[in-house]
């Protein structure tokens, strides 16, 4: 069983993917990103995992260039620079 504990809530989310909190909710609700509720409060929660394969998606996305998961860094030693490539498939997701 996961923990508590092993999700982020949608203000960690949103920092991490460097969007609105607006956007995080409007994503997980329409299954751009996966989300899970916690069953006390119906919050939404994401797993940092799924968040690194979102992320690796999205620059696949911008480069072209397919990234696997095991390529890419645990969240806490991702690089958050974002070239303008990278913005771009970000903003796509909104529409």
């Amino acid at each position: 069983m996961t923990k508590l504990s092993e999700y982020v809530k949608v203000a960690e989310t949103a920092q991490i993917l460097g969007v609105s909190q607006g956007t995080v909710r409007a994503w997980a609700d329409s299954g751009k990103i996966p989300m899970h509720k916690n069953p006390a409060n119906g919050y939404r929660m994401f797993r940092p995992s799924d968040l690194e394969r979102f992320l690796a998606k999205v620059a696949t996305k911008a480069t072209g260039k397919h990234a696997s998961f095991r390529e890419h860094k645990p969240l806490d030693q991702f690089d958050w620079s974002f070239n303008s490539r990278t913005w771009e498939s970000l903003t796509d997701l909104r529409e």
